[in-house]
Protein backbone atom coordinates (compact mmCIF):
# COMPACT_ATOMS: atom_id res chain seq x y z
CA UNK A 1 0.00 0.00 0.00
CA UNK A 2 1.01 3.37 -0.71
CA UNK A 3 -0.11 6.71 1.06
CA UNK A 4 0.45 9.91 -1.25
CA UNK A 5 -0.36 13.93 -0.08
CA UNK A 6 -2.91 15.49 -2.28
CA UNK A 7 -1.73 17.68 -5.21
CA UNK A 8 -2.59 20.01 -8.21
CA UNK A 9 -1.93 20.93 -11.17
CA UNK A 10 -3.09 24.06 -12.81
CA UNK A 11 -3.32 24.81 -16.79
CA UNK A 12 -4.13 28.36 -18.06
CA UNK A 13 -5.50 27.85 -21.45
CA UNK A 14 -3.92 31.23 -23.05
CA UNK A 15 -6.05 32.70 -25.73
CA UNK A 16 -3.90 33.00 -29.27
CA UNK A 17 -2.96 36.25 -30.37
CA UNK A 18 -3.12 38.00 -26.57
CA UNK A 19 -0.44 38.87 -24.62
CA UNK A 20 -3.10 37.54 -21.20
CA UNK A 21 -6.12 35.85 -20.75
CA UNK A 22 -6.88 39.85 -19.14
CA UNK A 23 -6.41 41.26 -22.58
CA UNK A 24 -8.19 38.84 -24.00
CA UNK A 25 -11.51 39.29 -21.82
CA UNK A 26 -10.91 42.98 -22.30
CA UNK A 27 -11.73 42.72 -26.18
CA UNK A 28 -14.52 40.15 -25.52
CA UNK A 29 -16.46 42.92 -22.73
CA UNK A 30 -16.25 45.82 -24.90
CA UNK A 31 -17.74 44.13 -27.32
CA UNK A 32 -21.34 44.86 -25.15
CA UNK A 33 -20.21 48.83 -24.95
CA UNK A 34 -18.28 49.07 -28.52
CA UNK A 35 -15.37 50.96 -26.25
CA UNK A 36 -12.65 48.98 -27.90
CA UNK A 37 -10.78 52.36 -28.38
CA UNK A 38 -10.36 52.88 -25.22
CA UNK A 39 -7.80 49.63 -24.83
CA UNK A 40 -4.50 50.87 -23.02
CA UNK A 41 -1.93 48.77 -21.85
CA UNK A 42 -3.11 48.75 -18.64
CA UNK A 43 -6.51 49.03 -18.98
CA UNK A 44 -7.44 45.73 -18.86
CA UNK A 45 -7.36 44.95 -15.02
CA UNK A 46 -9.30 47.87 -14.09
CA UNK A 47 -12.04 47.03 -16.90
CA UNK A 48 -12.51 43.27 -15.03
CA UNK A 49 -12.32 44.83 -11.68
CA UNK A 50 -15.64 47.08 -12.89
CA UNK A 51 -17.16 44.23 -14.17
CA UNK A 52 -16.85 42.11 -11.02
CA UNK A 53 -18.32 44.64 -8.64
CA UNK A 54 -21.10 45.36 -11.04
CA UNK A 55 -22.15 41.49 -11.43
CA UNK A 56 -21.33 41.18 -15.06
CA UNK A 57 -19.58 37.76 -14.37
CA UNK A 58 -20.97 36.44 -17.69
CA UNK A 59 -18.16 37.99 -19.33
CA UNK A 60 -15.11 35.71 -17.52
CA UNK A 61 -16.68 32.69 -19.16
CA UNK A 62 -14.51 33.06 -22.32
CA UNK A 63 -11.62 31.65 -20.96
CA UNK A 64 -11.34 28.02 -19.72
CA UNK A 65 -8.65 26.68 -17.06
CA UNK A 66 -8.00 23.07 -16.22
CA UNK A 67 -6.78 21.56 -13.01
CA UNK A 68 -5.64 18.33 -12.53
CA UNK A 69 -5.96 17.01 -9.21
CA UNK A 70 -4.80 14.16 -7.10
CA UNK A 71 -7.27 13.37 -4.01
CA UNK A 72 -9.54 10.51 -2.60
CA UNK A 73 -12.67 9.12 -4.18
CA UNK A 74 -14.36 11.64 -1.48
CA UNK A 75 -12.67 14.51 -2.81
CA UNK A 76 -13.82 13.79 -6.47
CA UNK A 77 -17.90 13.09 -5.42
CA UNK A 78 -17.79 16.79 -4.43
CA UNK A 79 -16.05 18.11 -7.18
CA UNK A 80 -18.27 16.47 -9.82
CA UNK A 81 -21.54 18.15 -8.07
CA UNK A 82 -20.54 21.92 -10.20
CA UNK A 83 -22.52 21.29 -13.09
CA UNK A 84 -20.22 23.72 -15.54
CA UNK A 85 -17.18 21.80 -15.99
CA UNK A 86 -16.39 18.98 -17.95
CA UNK A 87 -14.53 16.03 -15.83
CA UNK A 88 -12.05 13.00 -16.64
CA UNK A 89 -11.80 10.81 -13.72
CA UNK A 90 -9.41 7.43 -12.75
CA UNK A 91 -11.98 4.78 -13.29
CA UNK A 92 -12.07 2.08 -10.48
CA UNK A 93 -13.63 -0.26 -13.11
CA UNK A 94 -11.05 -0.38 -15.95
CA UNK A 95 -7.40 0.73 -13.76
CA UNK A 96 -6.95 -2.86 -11.76
CA UNK A 97 -4.27 -1.79 -9.21
CA UNK A 98 -3.63 -5.22 -8.59
CA UNK A 99 -1.58 -5.20 -12.15
CA UNK A 100 2.46 -4.18 -11.98
CA UNK A 101 1.93 -1.29 -14.18
CA UNK A 102 -0.31 0.07 -11.52
CA UNK A 103 2.64 -1.01 -9.02
CA UNK A 104 0.46 -3.94 -7.66
CA UNK A 105 -0.97 -1.70 -4.81
CA UNK A 106 -3.30 0.20 -3.74
CA UNK A 107 -2.75 4.25 -3.25
CA UNK A 108 -4.59 5.78 -0.28
CA UNK A 109 -4.30 9.97 0.35
CA UNK A 110 -3.06 10.59 3.54
CA UNK A 111 -5.20 11.68 6.43
CA UNK A 112 -5.46 15.56 6.66
CA UNK A 113 -3.49 17.02 9.73
CA UNK A 114 -6.81 18.45 11.63
CA UNK A 115 -6.74 19.19 15.33
CA UNK A 116 -6.97 16.74 17.26
CA UNK A 117 -5.71 14.59 15.32
CA UNK A 118 -3.49 11.68 17.13
CA UNK A 119 -0.91 9.09 15.99
CA UNK A 120 -3.22 6.61 17.43
CA UNK A 121 -5.93 7.74 14.92
CA UNK A 122 -3.10 7.61 12.21
CA UNK A 123 -2.27 4.13 13.06
CA UNK A 124 -5.80 2.62 13.27
CA UNK A 125 -6.56 3.77 9.44
CA UNK A 126 -3.13 2.80 7.98
CA UNK A 127 -4.22 -0.96 9.61
CA UNK A 128 -7.58 -0.54 8.14
CA UNK A 129 -6.37 0.57 5.04
CA UNK A 130 -4.03 -2.17 4.65
CA UNK A 131 -6.64 -4.29 5.70
CA UNK A 132 -8.72 -2.76 2.74
CA UNK A 133 -5.88 -3.81 0.50
CA UNK A 134 -5.87 -7.33 1.07
CA UNK A 135 -9.73 -7.53 0.75
CA UNK A 136 -9.69 -5.75 -2.95
CA UNK A 137 -6.69 -8.24 -3.37
CA UNK A 138 -8.80 -11.38 -2.53
CA UNK A 139 -12.17 -10.22 -4.21
CA UNK A 140 -10.17 -9.41 -7.93
CA UNK A 141 -9.15 -13.53 -7.22
CA UNK A 142 -12.16 -14.34 -6.40
CA UNK A 143 -13.50 -12.64 -8.90
CA UNK A 144 -11.32 -13.93 -11.78
CA UNK A 145 -11.99 -17.45 -10.98
CA UNK A 146 -15.16 -17.24 -10.91
CA UNK A 147 -14.95 -16.37 -14.48
CA UNK A 148 -16.02 -12.72 -14.41
CA UNK A 149 -14.56 -10.27 -16.69
CA UNK A 150 -12.89 -6.88 -15.90
CA UNK A 151 -12.51 -8.26 -12.02
CA UNK A 152 -11.55 -4.80 -11.39
CA UNK A 153 -15.09 -3.67 -11.81
CA UNK A 154 -16.74 -5.76 -8.81
CA UNK A 155 -13.04 -5.77 -6.79
CA UNK A 156 -13.99 -2.37 -6.44
CA UNK A 157 -16.37 -2.35 -4.02
CA UNK A 158 -13.73 -3.18 -1.42
CA UNK A 159 -11.96 0.07 -1.70
CA UNK A 160 -12.10 2.61 0.74
CA UNK A 161 -13.66 6.00 0.06
CA UNK A 162 -9.89 7.53 0.71
CA UNK A 163 -8.07 5.55 -2.43
CA UNK A 164 -6.21 8.07 -4.43
CA UNK A 165 -7.93 9.22 -7.65
CA UNK A 166 -7.21 11.69 -10.52
CA UNK A 167 -9.28 13.88 -11.54
CA UNK A 168 -9.26 16.89 -14.16
CA UNK A 169 -11.48 19.74 -14.01
CA UNK A 170 -12.11 22.43 -16.92
CA UNK A 171 -14.10 25.46 -16.24
CA UNK A 172 -14.70 28.41 -17.30
CA UNK A 173 -13.59 31.52 -14.74
CA UNK A 174 -16.57 31.98 -13.44
CA UNK A 175 -17.25 28.70 -12.78
CA UNK A 176 -13.84 28.25 -10.66
CA UNK A 177 -14.99 31.30 -8.55
CA UNK A 178 -18.26 29.73 -7.71
CA UNK A 179 -16.13 26.90 -6.85
CA UNK A 180 -13.80 28.36 -4.50
CA UNK A 181 -16.37 30.23 -2.90
CA UNK A 182 -18.03 27.02 -1.94
CA UNK A 183 -14.89 24.76 -1.49
CA UNK A 184 -12.75 27.03 -0.62
CA UNK A 185 -14.65 28.34 2.50
CA UNK A 186 -14.49 27.40 6.07
CA UNK A 187 -16.72 24.30 6.61
CA UNK A 188 -15.34 22.15 3.25
CA UNK A 189 -13.66 19.17 4.01
CA UNK A 190 -10.05 19.77 5.23
CA UNK A 191 -8.80 18.17 2.12
CA UNK A 192 -10.73 19.67 0.31
CA UNK A 193 -10.30 23.11 1.61
CA UNK A 194 -6.42 22.76 1.37
CA UNK A 195 -6.37 21.94 -1.98
CA UNK A 196 -8.69 24.94 -3.07
CA UNK A 197 -7.43 27.46 -1.40
CA UNK A 198 -4.21 26.45 -2.48
CA UNK A 199 -5.45 26.76 -6.05
CA UNK A 200 -7.61 29.78 -5.27
CA UNK A 201 -4.37 31.17 -4.25
CA UNK A 202 -2.67 30.60 -7.70
CA UNK A 203 -5.73 31.87 -9.52
CA UNK A 204 -5.28 35.01 -7.63
CA UNK A 205 -1.47 35.43 -8.42
CA UNK A 206 -2.37 34.71 -12.19
CA UNK A 207 -5.63 37.06 -12.85
CA UNK A 208 -5.83 39.18 -9.30
CA UNK A 209 -8.76 41.36 -10.82
CA UNK A 210 -10.95 38.13 -10.78
CA UNK A 211 -9.87 36.60 -7.79
CA UNK A 212 -9.12 39.19 -5.64
CA UNK A 213 -12.45 39.25 -3.66
CA UNK A 214 -13.17 35.85 -2.98
CA UNK A 215 -9.29 35.24 -2.03
CA UNK A 216 -9.56 38.24 0.07
CA UNK A 217 -12.77 37.14 1.64
CA UNK A 218 -11.24 33.25 2.24
CA UNK A 219 -7.90 34.05 3.47
CA UNK A 220 -7.11 34.64 6.80
CA UNK A 221 -6.30 38.57 8.04
CA UNK A 222 -2.90 37.41 8.95
CA UNK A 223 -1.62 35.84 5.43
CA UNK A 224 -2.57 39.34 3.81
CA UNK A 225 -0.61 42.08 3.24
CA UNK A 226 -1.66 45.27 4.49
CA UNK A 227 -3.14 46.48 0.80
CA UNK A 228 -5.23 43.32 0.44
CA UNK A 229 -6.64 43.44 4.35
CA UNK A 230 -7.59 47.91 3.00
CA UNK A 231 -9.12 46.20 0.01
CA UNK A 232 -10.79 43.32 2.08
CA UNK A 233 -12.24 46.11 4.84
CA UNK A 234 -13.46 48.03 2.09
CA UNK A 235 -15.46 44.83 0.45
CA UNK A 236 -16.81 44.18 3.67
CA UNK A 237 -18.25 47.73 4.95
CA UNK A 238 -19.71 47.67 1.31
CA UNK A 239 -21.45 44.66 1.81
CA UNK A 240 -22.40 45.77 5.55
CA UNK A 241 -24.21 48.98 3.73
CA UNK A 242 -26.10 46.68 1.54
CA UNK A 243 -27.20 44.72 4.71
CA UNK A 244 -27.96 47.92 6.90
CA UNK A 245 -30.11 49.18 3.77
CA UNK A 246 -32.14 46.00 3.15
CA UNK A 247 -32.50 45.91 7.16
CA UNK A 248 -33.74 49.49 6.81
CA UNK A 249 -36.28 48.36 4.24
CA UNK A 250 -37.79 45.16 5.99
CA UNK A 251 -38.24 47.44 9.04
CA UNK A 252 -39.98 50.08 6.65
CA UNK A 253 -42.76 46.97 6.08
CA UNK A 254 -43.30 45.49 9.13
CA UNK A 255 -47.02 45.13 9.60
CA UNK A 256 -48.29 46.87 12.01
CA UNK A 257 -50.67 44.96 14.68
CA UNK A 258 -54.49 46.08 15.29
Amino acid sequence: MRIVEPTYEITFHHPEGFDSMEQFLERVARTCYKSEDKITDDSAERLLEALMKSGHHAMVEHCLVTVRFVADRGFTHEEVRHRLASFAQESTRYVNYTKGRHGAEITVVALPDVEGMTQELRDYWEHCMEKYEKAYFKAEELAKKGGIKKAAQIARMWLPIGVKSEIVVTANLREWNTIFGLRADEPAHPIMKKLSRAVMKEFYKKIPAIYGPVYRRLTAPKDLTPSERLKALAEVMVQMEKLRGRAAALKMTEPHEN
